[in-house]
């Protein structure tokens, strides 16, 4: 969600497997450097993440990090590269790598896919996911 012209926006997001082997919650504040539109942007971010993994346990905590956009046709096609920390400096400190690509089908709805790599003390994987994103 932008406010208004704010290089400022506030994303959350909540996520369960089928399986039921893993769920997950996190909230961000992300500030853009450059304007929003722009060929190439970074924003750093601030937020929580919680990650829960019945049988091995639950990881949560401020969340830091930094995305970089490459537009492909402003306000249309993105590649998205993001890192951040989960719960830095203590002994459950988690890290997320993810790349995303996605298209606006409309201004509301983007179609996308993103690969995501985790290391924390409880797992070392990586996801594949197919995106479907309703803005407000």
């Amino acid at each position: 969600m932008c406010f208004g012209r704010s290089p400022v926006t506030l994303s959350a997001r909540y996520q369960a497997a089928f399986s039921g082997r893993e769920s997950g919650f996190d909230a961000n504040v992300r500030y853009y450097l450059l304007p929003l539109g722009s060929y190439f942007n970074l924003a750093p971010q601030v937020g929580w993440r919680s990650l829960d993994r019945p049988g091995q346990g639950t990881i949560s905590g401020v969340e830091l990090g930094v995305q970089a956009i490459f537009s492909l046709s402003p306000k249309s096609a993105d590649v998205r590269l993001s890192h951040t920390l989960t719960a830095p400096n203590s002994s459950q400190e988690t890290s997320i790598t993810t790349l995303a690509v996605s298209y606006a089908l409309t201004a509301e709805l983007r179609l996308g896919s993103r690969l995501e790599w985790r290391r924390s003390p409880l797992f070392d994987d990586y996801r594949v996911g197919i995106l479907l994103d309703f803005a407000l």
